[in-house]
């Protein structure tokens, strides 16, 4: 039996996601995860529960941590956290094997975690204005990788909380937040939807229906017609079709509601999407010509991916 399937076996975490932590001994895996979820792990399989609430939905998910490099046989879990140490290429070896035990692109949710990152910081550096093209072989290598396999790569050192909380490179988003951030990004398969907010009407009368005011319509209620100022009879205004004037103004309302939450849940992926493009360039421009051009390649496919262009592409040229 694979360290996956012992996970699976656990009793909490049959039915939630599983965040599959991997990584080689000492690289920080138990405090990065202590982080995130704010629990310590339990059992001998470094189980841990994450119930994460937001203004989008709620879920709870199911972190576990291995140490070994076979850790599956096909299997595979909703996400991966690769975890190896910014000072031991040891440990970068050792999650390239990992990730040899799945097909990655059945993996939703694909991150790489370079811990103890304040290694990187050089004498009086501010952890916030790193640059990528400074940093060393390890961090280079790690980089280019994650670009190969498409997985987010993200530095951090959740043992040193002060410097995590601002560390950037390029003045992007780094450390436990980010890791975060990209978590609560999924679309996990038990979420549970928020319920929106709704309006309140301006004035309830005491029944519980909107007040008539003199015009016979509710207030805030839509106005009366064209065709009923031209003339039409109308009918009598009585609390139930006053009733059935606010239910529907409140389902134009809510479906305003639920284009408003889309759009800005796109717009703050897309805010992601630049800031992951403004990384990957900072990244490619200490690489030499012919490499940063075949990284770019793969960049924009996966941005393509991501956008769900690629497809729709393939599509016409076969169409053509």
């Amino acid at each position: 039996m694979t360290e996956l399937d012992s996970c699976k076996k656990q009793p909490s975490s049959a039915a939630d996601p599983l965040v599959l932590v991997a990584g080689a001994a000492r690289t920080g895996k138990s405090t990065l995860v202590h982080s995130i979820t704010g629990k310590v792990a339990t059992s001998q399989q470094k189980i841990s529960n994450w119930n994460i609430i937001n203004k989008y939905y709620s879920a709870n998910v199911v972190f576990c941590e291995t140490v070994g490099e076979k850790v599956s046989n096909g299997s595979h879990p909703e996400a991966l956290v690769l975890v190896f140490s910014l000072t031991d290429s040891g440990s970068f070896s050792h999650v390239q094997h990992v990730a040899k035990s799945f097909n990655l692109e059945a993996i939703e949710v694909k991150l790489l975690c370079g811990t103890h990152a304040d290694a990187l910081l050089e004498v009086d550096a501010a952890p916030e204005r790193l640059e990528t093209s400074l940093q060393k072989a390890l961090y280079q290598e790690a980089a280019s990788w994650s670009i190969e396999h498409r997985f987010e790569f993200i530095a951090c050192c959740p043992g040193v909380p002060a410097t995590d909380a601002v560390l950037a490179l390029e003045g992007v988003q780094q450390g436990v937040r980010r890791v975060v951030e990209a978590l609560q990004s999924h679309t996990w398969s038990n979420l549970t939807l928020a319920e929106r907010q709704r309006h309140q009407p301006d004035a309830v009368m005491a029944s519980g229906f909107p007040a008539v005011s003199s015009s016979g319509a509710g207030k805030g209620a839509p106005e009366p017609t064209a065709a009923a100022e031209s003339g039409k009879k109308q009918g009598p205004i009585t609390p139930t079709s006053v009733c059935d004037q606010w239910e529907e103004q409140q389902r134009e309302v809510d479906n305003a509601d639920t284009v408003d939450a889309e759009v800005e849940h796109t717009v703050e992926g897309l805010e992601r999407l630049i800031e992951d493009l403004q990384g990957h360039k900072a990244r490619l421009a200490s690489l030499p010509d012919d490499e940063r051009r075949k990284q770019a390649g793969a960049i924009a496919l996966h941005m393509l991916e991501m956008l769900g262009l690629h497809d729709e592409e393939s599509s016409g040229e076969e169409g053509g």
